[in-house]
């Protein structure tokens, strides 16, 4: 008699395979430490780490990765109309091995559009991190925003009511993952 199968199609007594797990984010603050932390100490999946350091932080003070996780470096770069592009991050896209990529869900950064696309094309798993809708947004913003989110093959949100304007948007509740 065999053994049941997964729905990956291994028998249950093995463990779940290990996924490789791209965590991008414009800069690591201080209050994620914790979270980096407690993730570089799981054997569950393997983590890589892509972000900035230093640059464009808004007076939050970050925390530098790499004595927790794999980390690779971008430099985060002003932009034109309140953008920012993120130097590296497309070429990390380009090369990765992740199964699962994290980016972040603010579509002032240029990069995140070019890289979520490419990781895409790629056939990766995109996830966007994001507060999401915090209010109903007027007609271009939104257009822009849904256009950006539709990139992602889910968002992980803040707070139930991101979660409820997504519904709202047309996004499939499948695709919306309320996290605290």
């Amino acid at each position: 008699m065999s053994m049941p199968k997964s729905p990956h199609g291994q028998a249950q007594s093995e463990p779940a395979p290990q996924l490789a797990i791209m965590f991008v984010t414009p800069f690591f603050a201080h209050y994620r430490e914790q979270l980096l932390a407690q993730l570089a100490a799981s054997e569950d999946h393997r983590y890589e780490y892509v972000g900035d350091i230093s640059s464009l932080a808004r007076g939050i003070p970050c925390v530098d990765p790499a004595s927790l996780v794999p980390f690779r470096p971008t430099v985060t770069v002003a932009l034109p109309l309140g953008l920012s592009w993120q130097k590296r991050l497309v070429r990390y896209a380009l090369a990765t091995d992740c199964d699962i990529a994290i980016l972040t869900g603010d579509p002032h950064y240029v990069a995140t559009w070019v890289a979520g696309l490419v990781l895409r094309m790629r056939r990766r798993t995109v996830l966007f991190w994001s507060h999401g809708w915090r209010r109903r947004d007027s007609t271009p913003r939104r257009q822009i925003r849904k256009l950006f989110y539709r990139i992602a093959h889910g968002l992980l949100l803040y707070d139930p009511r991101a979660k409820s304007i997504g519904l709202d948007e047309g996004f499939r509740e499948s695709r919306l993952q309320v996290i605290y």
